[in-house]
């Protein structure tokens, strides 16, 4: 008996200190809480989001445009050097060329239509493109030192 007395004692206690801790339900906002405004929201994320774009076009226009002047001298380079090979760097360069063209023409025909994810995708191969590019336009200069 003093078991069962004691223990509905102590569920009683804990009962009531369960209960004492809920608070009323109130129609005000608590401070803690940010109200979202989806449509402000929304504008500020999509002006972020074309912001980082056009960042990004200006950067990698910067890059091709050196491209494009790194393509030139080296042309220049060729035509006035003596080498036997010219025809082997002019076709070389030719395919350059034409390479830092379509990235150009991708970058600037480039639409953003919302999606995120597409603009990730874009970005990580536009990158990985110019990366070659680069790459290539260094190993070409590599071969004509040698």
């Amino acid at each position: 008996m003093k078991r069962s007395l004691m223990s509905v004692f102590i569920l009683s206690g804990l009962l009531c200190t369960v209960l004492s801790g809920c608070t009323p339900a109130t129609d005000e906002p608590s401070k803690d809480i940010k109200v979202i405004e989806p449509e402000k929201d929304m504008g500020m994320a999509k002006g972020d989001f074309l912001a980082e774009i056009e960042q990004f076009k200006t950067a990698m226009s910067l890059k091709i445009d050196e491209n494009e002047r790194i393509i030139s001298a080296f042309k220049d380079s060729v035509d006035t050097g003596a080498r036997f090979d010219k025809m082997e760097y002019k076709v070389e360069i030719n395919h350059l060329k034409t390479k830092n063209k379509e990235l150009k023409d991708r970058l600037h025909e480039y639409e953003p239509y919302g999606e995120k994810v597409h603009w990730q995708t874009f970005k990580s191969e536009f990158n990985h493109d110019m990366d070659e590019l680069g790459t290539s336009l260094k190993d070409l200069f590599k071969k004509n030192v040698e």
